[in-house]
């Protein structure tokens, strides 16, 4: 009696596209059984050393053969096939979480940008556009994450992502991102705040004219204090534009005020990331906020 031995192994691709085959490590008088997941089909061959299969759902799975013969030994043999297209990749996200919509500054040291694995990619490909729409970087058959080229200028970005097999490839998922100079992004000529955050049906959004030295002193204690503080009625010097922008940059809110203190509902608008964008004669500034539910 020679029962089957541990070298054996089932061969075939990697991608299941619409059909393919897989075959049994062939051993002297053995029998063969063979299973799937249940998003690949058994088409023919049962009970011989190849099968015929095809994929009739997206993502991963597997075809099974158990060996086995007159001595009653058995032994099952896996092998993990991504079928049919890849998924499209999820958010563009950085370390912290974020995602979507991204703000950098001028000489700031931009994060490694990434995408959760996906099911059934073998690499992805990369594509970095400027404002003008021209494409200024690509990365084919990358790892799903991305760094961003050195000596990007002021302005917006998009970036987008794609993932790939033997099969085809997907569609693409976005993020849009702004590098802002670094008067833009420093605390001189005056300071924003947004509070309750995150909050789930209105934000306070505070602003205060303050100094560079005095921005960078700004303690806890101190935004504290400006947060306990009546500024509902105080006035400020002239008008400022308070938008609130989803992750995508879009405007969902927009007030024009010269009041300190403004209070932003957003009882109608859906949970997730946003942001606050103040413009003023001395530049503007963004800051990131929460709805939460």
């Amino acid at each position: 009696c020679n029962p089957p031995t541990a070298s054996l192994q089932v061969s075939g691709a990697n991608d299941l596209c619409n059909s393919g085959t897989y075959t049994a490590t062939l051993h002297p008088n053995t029998r063969y059984s063979w299973t799937t997941s249940s998003n690949i089909s058994l088409q023919s061959g049962q009970g011989t050393a190849a099968v015929q299969v095809s994929g009739t759902g997206a993502g991963s799975g597997w075809v099974e053969v158990r060996f086995f013969n007159d001595c009653g030994t058995i032994r099952t043999v896996r092998r993990n096939i991504n079928v049919s297209n890849p998924a499209q990749p999820g958010q563009i996200r950085d370390n912290a979480g974020n995602g979507g919509f991204f703000i950098f500054c001028q000489y700031q040291t931009i994060p490694s940008l990434f995408v959760d694995p996906t099911t059934g990619a073998a690499g992805y490909d990369w594509e970095l556009r400027n404002g003008s729409n021209q494409v200024i970087d690509t990365r084919t058959n990358s790892t799903r994450f991305y760094t961003t080229p050195a000596g990007l200028g002021l302005g917006s970005y998009n970036l987008r992502v794609r993932s790939r097999n033997s099969c085809a490839v997907s569609a693409y998922t976005s993020a849009n991102f702004v590098i802002l100079s670094q008067s833009e992004c420093n605390q001189g000529g005056f300071a924003v705040f947004a509070f309750p955050n995150p909050t789930d049906e209105e934000f306070n959004v505070l602003v205060e004219p303050i100094n560079g030295a005095q921005a960078e002193n700004l303690g806890a204690g101190d935004l504290a204090s400006l947060y306990t503080q009546d500024k509902e009625q105080e006035e400020l010097k002239e008008e400022i534009n308070i938008q609130l922008l989803d992750d995508q940059g879009k405007e969902k809110k927009k007030v024009k005020t010269k009041k300190k203190r403004s209070k932003i509902p957003v009882k109608e608008i859906k949970p997730g990331t946003y942001y606050f964008k103040v413009t003023h004669s001395k530049g503007e500034k963004i800051v990131r906020v929460q709805i939460e539910r």
